[in-house]
């Protein structure tokens, strides 16, 4: 069989009920988005002294770098979001947040630590 006067259908889908814009100003940098229910919240006794030991200073590069003052060795020095910050623990920078102003840190098994400044 064949079809001369095909019929043309339009498919409308629905609109969505949220516009698809930007990020909203509210929310927290990419870095930290990924707070999935699985997130660990840190409670290793040694990992929260050592947090507890260090200043917040700064931001640099917009909030790219931290800078933190060590009091166990009298130094300040700059991290880029990422980088380990400790060696023997494995404790790294994972991001900063705001609402509040925190750095967030993450230790070899995910688990999350917070400094606010």
């Amino acid at each position: 069989a064949s079809v001369e006067n095909p019929e043309v259908v339009a498919i409308s889908t629905p609109e969505p009920t949220t516009p698809v814009t930007a990020a909203a100003e509210t929310e927290e940098p990419l870095s930290l988005q990924s707070t999935a229910s699985n997130t660990v919240i840190g409670t290793n006794a040694r990992i929260l002294d050592i947090i507890d030991q260090i200043e917040v200073r700064g931001l640099m590069g917009d909030g790219r770098k931290v800078l933190l003052f060590f009091r166990d060795t009298g130094r300040t020095q700059a991290f880029d979001v990422g980088s380990v910050i400790n060696n023997e623990w494995q404790i790294r920078i994972s991001g900063v947040a705001d609402n509040p102003r925190r750095v967030v840190f993450e230790d070899n098994a995910g688990a999350i630590y917070t400094k606010q400044f």
